[in-house]
């Protein structure tokens, strides 16, 4: 009974992704105070400051970059930015592979984008969905899920889930058998029907 609970997928919902997002943002917030701080006594004559693309001048997208870069990289390189890491939450693909460097890029820039632009429905939708998918995680094909360990080395033999399989980290782990095809069944019940015959 312990082993069956151990195998459910815990997904990360609404509220805790929401919680996540606002450690992340302050994070990021203070992070960048120190970039903002010199230029507050430039002016607005600095070049910095002139738009160059719309309304947005080189300074604002020197920034988004760097705000980008902190959730590429720690996604990327780790599973989860610092405020997910903070509530236990990990970003995995769907299929169980690796986050590729592009899925990862994908799902944080145009992903987030799409998600926030209409009222922020796309973020809302974790809170519906199923498996808690925002819409950019449905883009990316992702899944926020609950992790309370360490990876084994050869994640391809350990998924957690019905269908597809998730990796979950040493808390949820349920090793996938393989299907056998029917033609090998077969095989396999003639040569214990013959073993039985002998016996007798």
């Amino acid at each position: 009974m312990q082993n069956q609970e151990n195998s459910r997928i815990f997904y990360g919902g609404f509220f805790v992704r929401l919680a996540a997002a606002w450690v992340d943002a302050l994070l990021v917030s203070l992070a960048l105070l120190t970039f903002r701080l010199p230029l507050l006594f430039a002016g607005d004559a600095n070049p910095l400051h002139q738009p160059v693309l719309f309304r947005f001048t080189p300074w604002d997208i020197f920034l988004y970059l760097l705000t980008t870069a902190y959730y590429v990289f720690f996604t990327y390189a780790a599973g989860a930015t610092l405020g997910k890491r903070m509530f236990s939450l990990r970003v995995v693909a769907a299929d169980g592979r690796r986050l590729s460097l592009w899925d990862v890029i994908y799902r944080e820039t145009i992903g987030k984008y799409l998600s926030g632009v209409f009222l922020f429905m796309g973020y809302i939708m974790a809170g519906v969905d199923k498996e808690k998918k925002a819409f950019h995680d449905m883009l990316a094909d992702t899944r926020v899920i609950y992790s309370f360990g360490k990876e084994p080395r050869n994640r391809k033999d350990y998924y957690c889930g019905s269908e597809k399989g998730y990796p979950v980290p040493e808390y949820g782990y349920k090793k996938v058998e393989e299907e056998k095809p029917d033609s090998q069944e077969k095989q396999t019940e003639e040569e214990n029907g013959g073993n039985s015959n002998e016996g007798k």
